[in-house]
């Protein structure tokens, strides 16, 4: 069976146990590991199932979703912007700090790496804003591009966040300090060996996204 749709179908199991959309996510990770479909399509199917959804294979489409542009929509994200100005800036401020880290420690422990090296991230704001794109310009920072619509794409996504986020899960932290402090020890936890791997992952997804030419596919 194709390993995709044996997923939805243990999606639609668990649905059909009553099991929650963040239950059935872990569900799905320690069954399937590395090869296990990212968070939001779990979610997403999970959320069709519910809602009865009875097929799991896709739904027949062409081309790349559509976007909506008009008055009214310009007008709410002008209005976030606004209000949300100064907290812009400040992502944009730490951006530009973890980017400069990241430089120095480069140059330190891999010289040779040093003209060589490319970075990856999403297209979260704060990382395509101008000022991080002059600061990678005038750095000579290449940047390898993100398509769209692929958050399973980055290696934060798909093997970072959601292994953090089961060690942290069914704490709770009176202040921030201790909570950087438990993110600390869990990042410090996790072997070389599964960032090693996380890496070879990112090979293989990255390559099969150019092969692909554009097109949407949800199996590695």
């Amino acid at each position: 069976m194709n390993r995709t749709l044996e997923q939805r179908y243990a999606v639609k199991f668990c649905v059909r146990l009553g099991k929650t959309a963040t239950e059935t996510y872990t569900m799905i990770k320690d069954a399937f590991g590395n090869n296990s479909m990212g968070r939001s399509s779990i979610f997403e199917w999970h959320k069709l199932f519910k809602e009865g959804r009875e097929q799991v294979e896709n739904d027949h489409r062409s081309g790349r979703p559509s976007t909506s542009r008009s008055d009214q929509n310009v007008r709410k994200v002008k209005e976030i912007l606004d209000t949300d100005r100064r907290l812009t800036i400040r992502l944009i401020a730490e951006e530009l700090e973890v980017l400069e880290r990241l430089r120095k420690r480069v140059l330190r422990v891999r010289p040779a790496m040093a003209s060589t090296w490319k970075l990856h991230h999403d297209n979260a704001p704060c990382h395509t804003a101008l000022l991080v794109q002059e600061w990678q310009a005038k750095h000579n920072l290449l940047t390898l591009p993100h398509p769209p619509y692929s958050p399973d794409l980055a290696p934060p996504d798909f093997f970072l966040f959601p292994r953090l986020k089961r060690q942290m899960k069914g704490r709770r932290f009176d202040t921030i300090e201790t909570v950087q402090e438990a993110v600390t020890r869990g990042l410090r936890s996790i072997p070389v060996e599964n960032f090693q791997q996380a890496y070879a992952n990112w090979q293989t997804r990255y390559t099969k996204c150019i092969n692909s030419g554009g097109c949407y596919f949800e199996e590695y």
